[in-house]
């Protein structure tokens, strides 16, 4: 016969076939090798008779071997080879008969072993056909732990040692040095280099991913790679030393925490400490994308780190809160989400018995519980328990029952909260509450911050310990009830801010802004209160309502309080005494009208040389009391002009102070030489009732003469 066809055939199981056709010419059984490999990669042989039978033994045509084990699986590999054994049988003899199937045979079974030995060698490393005929390309002995590479002229292999001075690598580009391989692999260390970390969502990798966090803190290695894929965990990830954690990308890398009361990943370093972080993969819980609470842990818990700590690009999803903060110093977390968190989307904790946590900037962050399924009964988008030094910008809060909350608890306190650009929005309840009911809150401003939509509740509410708060420009509207509750705590300020359109709950029922009783200092400059901008048909009650008790300082001054609800006021005052109202449209009825009061001074003889005497409302005295007057209503002197008959002449002059209660104030007028007015102003407050006069001081050869003025009050 002649032997063109192939010695071998390849095939992949379906899980449905027994039974496989090999298409050469075997003169026996055990001339055939089968072999399969597995979907891990993993090769075995069958064995005659055992594994397989066969049949078309000595057929031209090839025959099929069966698998006794039934079906080949799906995706499984499997081949049939002919594999002759490299011997020659056949005895020729001088004188004996020749038959040349005899001959054939022989002449085949070399041709078999020619196409099994070209078999072999396809699948072998060949140099290219180029290569010069000076190389050398024999395998050295082996050696445990070493490596093959050319020697250093090329010519020949060498085994190696993977050490420090064997295995240089050169960088490309211009000016690129040599290092060690070695030290160019440990510049990034992956965590599926570690044995139990697979990435399929499958496979718990926990532990392998803590044994890849503590052999970099003990190799001092700085990051750690983590590759796109899902990792499931089972418990929390510490790092107690500072190390970055870095994924492909969110919605890349997924760590995938499964226990039901576990954290995700916690920074916990044993004393403050600088550096660390996490980029670029998102922590979630319970499942992939989940809405419900997959853990009553925290996403990213970071604690007792000294600056240089940073989170960027990674979201979290599932949790009860989505990132914690306790216990440091300058850590930054930027353009992030956390989504369906029942307790917080982020926390800063109180220290407790620890030291307070300083220097937090929060940023580009997107917190919401919008299409959640978890319990939102109780839920905060941002809950500041403790803060000193704390920068927010550019967040947006959605449904949550409270948007942004400040409560420190017994014995700690929020201090300098700078807000830019930060938005509650959708609350359930209050949009931002500033809670001093247990620990004190002071310094927190507000620039173009926003508070809309709560369902049931306030835009903006202060009670408690609190203390000057600045609300600068933004949005306060369409909430429930309130745009503004003020219950108690002082010097409260709103400038230049839009409060309308709120009571969403009942039409004209809630006012833009309530004062209790109880609250302290407060002030409204520059603001638009009323019914505008909205699509709503409930409006608002009163634009500033003002409780009967209230007794501290209320000014409301330049502010737009037109529109306010049907047959209600820009502002309803029953305290007693009235806010301080200046410069509002429309004008307030009955309400500290801006009156002035111009009082004139006149004498009714000269003044003579060298003389001090007096000036009021009835004409001159030496005596202060006998000429002095009293203010009709409190107000503010902003203006005092007087001219004389005669000027002073030369040197000479005439000097005229406004004293108050008989004592002397900073506004004073001087006329000298050829002048015969002058005048001043100032701001001097004066009470109710107070007792005016002007000293009038002529120098000792001045002209004596009569004088003349006026003063002016504002009110």
């Amino acid at each position: 016969m002649t032997l063109e066809v192939a010695s071998r055939n390849d095939y992949i199981g379906t899980g449905l076939v027994d039974t496989y056709a090999y298409g050469f010419k075997i003169f026996a059984a055990a001339d055939l090798q089968i072999m399969i490999r597995n979907t891990d990669e993993v090769e075995s042989e069958l064995s005659y008779a055992a594994d397989f039978d066969v049949t078309g033994v000595g057929e031209d045509g090839g025959g099929t071997i069966t698998l006794t084990a039934g079906a080949l699986d799906a995706d499984f590999a499997l081949t049939i080879r002919r594999v002759v054994d490299l011997t020659q049988q056949t005895d020729l003899r001088n004188q004996q008969a020749l038959f040349p199937e005899v001959l054939e045979d022989t002449f085949d079974k070399l041709t078999m072993i020619d196409q099994q030995q070209q078999d072999a060698i396809n699948r072998s490393i060949k140099m290219v056909v180029t290569a010069s005929g000076g190389l050398a390309p024999t395998f050295p002995l082996p050696g445990a732990g070493k490596f093959i590479r050319w020697n250093t002229g090329g010519t020949s292999l060498e085994a190696v040692s993977a050490g420090p001075d064997d295995d240089t690598y050169i960088g490309s580009g211009f000016g690129a040095g040599a290092r060690s391989w070695s030290a160019k692999v440990s510049d990034l260390l992956c965590v599926l280099d570690f044995t139990g970390v697979v990435g399929d969502g499958v496979t718990d990798c926990t532990a392998g991913i803590q044994r890849c966090i503590d052999f970099a803190i003990l190799a001092g290695q700085k990051s750690i790679y983590f590759p796109a894929g899902v990792y499931k965990l089972t418990a929390a990830l510490s790092i107690i030393y500072p190390l970055v954690l870095h994924g492909d990308g969110v919605g890349a890398t997924f760590l995938l925490q499964t226990g039901a009361a576990a954290d995700g990943v916690y920074f916990n370093y044993a004393s403050y400490q600088v550096g660390g972080g996490l980029f670029d993969m998102s922590i979630h819980a319970g499942s992939l994308y989940n809405t419900a609470t997959g853990s009553t842990g925290k996403a990213l818990r970071v604690r007792k780190v000294n600056g240089g700590f940073t989170a960027n690009r990674f979201d979290t999803q599932g949790f009860a809160q989505g990132v914690n903060i306790k216990e440091c110093f300058y850590p930054s977390i930027h353009d992030f989400q956390t989504l369906y968190c029942q307790d917080a989307g982020v926390c800063l904790d109180s220290p407790g018995l620890g030291m307070a946590s300083a220097g937090i900037t929060i940023s580009d962050g997107k917190l919401s519980n919008f299409g959640g399924t978890m319990n939102n009964t109780v839920s905060m988008g941002l809950k500041v328990l403790q803060a000193g030094g704390l920068y927010l910008t550019n967040l947006d809060l959605t449904v949550f029952n409270r948007g942004v909350v400040c409560a420190p608890s017994g014995g700690d306190s929020v201090l300098y909260v700078f807000c830019d650009g930060v938005l509650a929005d959708t609350s359930v309840l209050t949009g931002w509450d500033f809670d001093g009911t247990s620990g004190a809150i002071a310094a927190v401003e507000m620039i173009g911050c926003w508070s809309a939509y709560s369902t049931n509740g306030i835009g903006v509410r202060v009670r408690g310990t609190v203390d000057d708060v600045s609300w600068i420009g933004g949005r306060i509207r369409e909430n429930g009830k309130q745009g503004v509750s003020l219950e108690s705590g002082t010097n409260v300020q709103f400038v230049g801010t839009r409060i309308a359109q709120n009571s969403k709950l009942a039409d004209n029922t809630y006012d833009g802004v309530t004062v209790a009783a109880a609250m302290g200092n407060a002030q409204f400059v520059g603001c638009r209160i009323g019914n505008f901008s909205s699509g709503l048909t409930t409006t608002q009650a009163n634009g500033i309502y003002v409780t009967a008790g209230y007794a501290a300082s209320l000014q409301i001054v330049g502010n737009n309080l037109s529109n306010p609800g049907a047959g209600k006021s820009g502002v309803s005052n029953h305290a007693t005494p009235e806010p301080l109202m200046v410069g509002n449209f429309p004008l307030q009825s009955g309400f500290n009208p801006p009156v002035n009061q111009i009082v004139q001074l006149t004498t009714v003889a000269a003044v003579a040389a060298f003389a001090t005497t007096y000036l009021g409302v009835n004409a001159e005295n030496a005596t202060e009391a006998a000429t002095a007057f009293r203010v009709a209503r409190a107000g503010i002197i902003t203006e005092m002009r007087f001219w004389s008959d005669t000027a002073p002449v030369g040197g000479e002059t005439y000097i005229y102070t406004l004293r108050v209660n008989g004592v002397d104030t900073a506004i004073t007028s001087i006329t000298t030489g050829a002048a015969t007015d002058s005048y001043s102003f100032g701001a001097v407050a004066v009470a109710e009732g107070a007792k005016l006069s002007v000293k009038l001081v002529v120098s000792g050869a001045a002209v004596a003469t009569r004088h003349e003025g006026y003063l002016i009050v504002s009110n």
